[in-house]
């Protein structure tokens, strides 16, 4: 971790382990109303670990109820998979993006 503050800068981190305990960490804060990530993930081969890393930030934001906003660079492919993946019936689709928020 680069800095811890507002914003929380990770760096070079590159571990889809770590993403959802960090923001584990941040969403148990009451300081903290909301969490917005942003990713780039166009190095990535195989779309697995985005997909276990959405579903971890859906599952940390529902049991702190706080938004978490995942904002991610990937290609159209994984992007359709990781917004598949995380559809609950509350998502909206404006345009080409794809937003999902949870509660």
């Amino acid at each position: 971790m680069i800095r811890f503050g507002n914003p929380v800068d990770l760096g070079d981190l590159w571990d889809f382990d770590a993403y959802p305990a960090v923001l584990e960490r941040l969403a148990a804060v009451d300081e903290v109303d909301g969490i917005v990530l942003a990713f780039v993930g166009l190095g990535l081969d195989d779309p697995s670990p985005l997909l276990r890393m959405g579903a971890a930030l859906r599952r940390c934001s529902l049991e702190n109820r706080k938004p978490i906003a995942l904002c991610l660079v990937t290609w159209q492919e994984t992007l359709d998979r990781v917004a598949e993946s995380l559809q609950d019936g509350r998502s909206s689709h404006p345009s080409r993006a794809r937003c999902t928020r949870w509660p």
